[in-house]
């Protein structure tokens, strides 16, 4: 598998740390390679050891402030938990929510 350096090493799913768990890097390569880069680690980011909520993405606010966190659930629920106020939500939840919200 071969990573690269960038400053985008993003995923834009939520359950991209599940899926990536659950075995989807190799099975679902395609997908996963092109939506979930930072969980497959397809890419290095600095901040793959960090704990907690935080926001991945240093727009994050202005993004919030524009009204993103609706717009675009998914993304913003895996990149910008923190600004969207979404830290009380579990991983899990967030990926369930966010994938029944985006059906509406």
């Amino acid at each position: 598998m071969e990573t690269v350096a960038t400053k985008t090493c993003l995923n834009d799913d939520p359950c991209c740390s599940l899926w990536a768990s659950n075995g989807e890097c190799p099975t679902n390569g395609n997908y996963m390679r092109l939506y979930c880069r930072r969980s497959c680690k397809y890419c290095q980011s600095s901040d793959n050891r960090q704990q907690g909520c935080f926001d991945r993405h240093l727009s994050c606010p202005y993004m919030r402030s524009r009204g993103e966190c609706i717009r675009r659930r998914q993304w913003m629920a895996e990149n910008c938990r923190s600004s969207c106020g979404w830290c009380n939500v579990t991983v899990y939840d967030l990926c369930i929510r966010t994938a029944l919200m985006s059906r509406l």
